[in-house]
């Protein structure tokens, strides 16, 4: 879904319809959960939640979600290293973050937009095998 900061939890399956349960992950120790209900009418979908409020909560895991979206925004027009991340930072309106939490989402980021980093020797054997000339 599209809730970054709502992460899925479980699912089931009731008489009244399938219900799929969500936490919070924006905060360590959050409370605060919703469900959606989807009713067996397909139009119907209701939502839940608890009584925890998030404004409850003081500190946050990792980066604020503003940070990580600037720093994407960055990493999209060419910006790829934690050093230049950071002084760009210096000069923005966001929430600074330390040098090894800059480095982990890097890292993550790289990893879920570039791909891996390794190769197997199979893919290496077959990639040089499609580019070998034949006389």
């Amino acid at each position: 879904m599209g809730f970054p900061m709502w992460k899925q939890k479980t699912r089931t399956m009731t008489t009244s319809g399938r219900k799929l349960y969500f936490y919070c992950a924006a905060y360590v120790g959050c409370q605060s959960e919703i469900y959606f209900l989807y009713v067996t009418d397909p139009e119907k979908i209701l939502l839940f939640r608890n009584e925890h409020l998030h404004a409850e909560m003081e500190k946050h895991q990792g980066m604020d979600l503003e940070t990580r979206r600037v720093i994407e925004e960055l990493f999209h027009i060419g910006m790829k290293t934690s050093k230049a991340l950071l002084h760009t930072s210096e000069d923005c309106v966001m929430q600074q973050p330390s040098l090894e939490k800059l480095k982990n989402f890097l890292s993550k980021l790289k990893k879920e937009k570039l791909g891996p980093t390794a190769v197997s020797f199979g893919d290496l054997e077959d990639w040089a095998g499609e580019r070998q000339e034949v006389p």
